[in-house]
């Protein structure tokens, strides 16, 4: 695999890419009725304490549900966007950004997500803190696109995920090019 792109990256399609990383919405709310019922059937079993404890479990999933998501996509869209230069081969792949350059070997990679919007990677550092990449897929060729995903399963010590896409107002299935 020898794939150079470069493309512009929009914080606004960037914080999309990111949101559409996040669990479903149905889970998370789910999670959250469950909190409640428990509240409920405390408050039934006359353990007040508990009942609230668990409401306030409720509310505190509830407010993760609509404010973190979105925290952490315009977090991550302020590091990442502006221009942006991807070079991959089989060995390594090398992500310019604005804030910096990461160059890492795939066998470095912890996670990766292949999402409609874009790949996203967590590099373990040695000695240090993991980092996350984004690269938006629309820059990118079908070819090339098949190759770069190609890769990523391929990735044996790695958890790869192939998400469809839960961010608001993106569709599902193959980004448009």
């Amino acid at each position: 695999m020898n794939v150079q792109v470069e493309y512009e990256a929009a914080p606004e399609e960037l914080a999309t890419a990111v949101r559409a990383n996040f669990p479903a919405p149905a889970i998370r709310w789910a999670v959250a009725g469950v909190w409640l019922l428990l509240a409920l059937l405390c408050l039934a079993a006359g353990s007040v304490l508990f009942a609230i404890a668990a409401l306030i479990a409720c509310l505190i999933q509830v407010q993760n549900i609509t404010v973190v998501a979105k925290k952490l996509a315009a977090r991550a869209a302020q590091r990442q966007a502006g221009p942006t230069s991807v070079a991959m081969t089989d060995q390594e792949a090398v992500i310019r950004t604005v804030s910096g350059e990461l160059r890492f070997p795939w066998t470095s990679v912890t996670r990766a997500t292949d999402t409609p919007l874009a790949w996203s990677v967590l590099v373990k550092r040695p000695g240090g803190a993991p980092v996350s990449a984004t690269v938006l897929k629309t820059a990118f060729t079908d070819a090339q696109a098949a190759e770069v995903t190609a890769a990523l399963t391929r990735l044996t010590k790695a958890k790869v995920k192939v998400r469809r896409s839960n961010a608001t107002g993106v569709a599902s299935g193959a980004p448009t090019r």
